[in-house]
């Protein structure tokens, strides 16, 4: 058994959880809400602005709990809430826990493209799982916000998972193309939806298949809320 020491110095350390394109993460101990935390160190000042205009005013996207003071200095950094582990390594058991992270997700899509942000990279790596089966969108380091439709130019290199880029937002990236009549910000948003569809039909087959269950059913008011964020 751990003396009270030793958990004390444990709490203490700061533990390199792991690097990314887009940052260092990094695990602590924050005293005053009495749990672990993660600092997250990005060279991209956008993502710690968009964290901030979002302000922890949906569920269904992870806390913040703290951003750095000056989105212009060498390293911004947040502090965010930690949850148990990303969609990748979770394993839907019951029916109403999948159909509760649709819902989810569908609720955090809808409250961001509202604002006019769209995520950009909307993979099963950046979905975090907490207790109770709650599920939190993460990772803004590739979203971009809109002052209006044509208020952004096509970027060519953001980082993004290729598994879940739409086909649309690949061949943007290999061609000159005309935007003409188009609007950035609804080609963006459309192609968040197509990502998140994938990653419901996976995550729908993979339940499916565990449970050994040939005939797939969806909820119609599931449906209806998919239709309503398309349009």
């Amino acid at each position: 058994m751990k003396s009270n020491d030793e958990e004390e110095n444990k709490k203490k350390r700061r533990k390199t959880i792991q690097h990314t394109y887009n940052g260092k993460l990094v695990e602590i101990y924050l005293k005053e809400k009495e749990k672990y935390a993660i600092i997250k160190y990005t060279p991209i000042h956008a993502e710690v602005q968009i964290l901030r205009a979002i302000n922890n005013n949906n569920p269904y996207i992870v806390q913040i709990y703290s951003t750095s003071n000056d989105c212009i200095s060498f390293s911004p950094y947040f502090v965010m809430e930690k949850g148990i582990c990303d969609l990748q390594h979770y394993i839907f058991e019951e029916q109403e826990v999948l159909t509760n992270f649709f819902t989810s997700m569908l609720d955090a899509i809808k409250f961001l493209h509202k604002m006019h942000i769209v995520h950009r990279d909307l993979a099963p790596q950046n979905i975090i799982v907490f207790e109770g089966n709650k599920f939190k969108l993460n990772d803004f380091g590739s979203a971009i916000k809109f002052d209006d439709e044509e208020s952004f130019k096509f970027e060519h290199n953001f980082n993004y998972n290729s598994g879940y880029i739409s086909p649309e937002i690949i061949a943007l990236e290999n061609t000159k193309f005309d935007w003409g009549l188009y609007s950035h910000m609804n080609v963006y948003k459309r192609a968040d939806i197509w990502s998140l569809s994938k990653i419901f039909v996976e995550a729908t087959l993979s339940f499916y298949n565990k449970k050994k269950i040939s005939r797939c059913y969806i909820d119609p008011v599931f449906l209806k809320n998919v239709y309503d964020l398309t349009i």
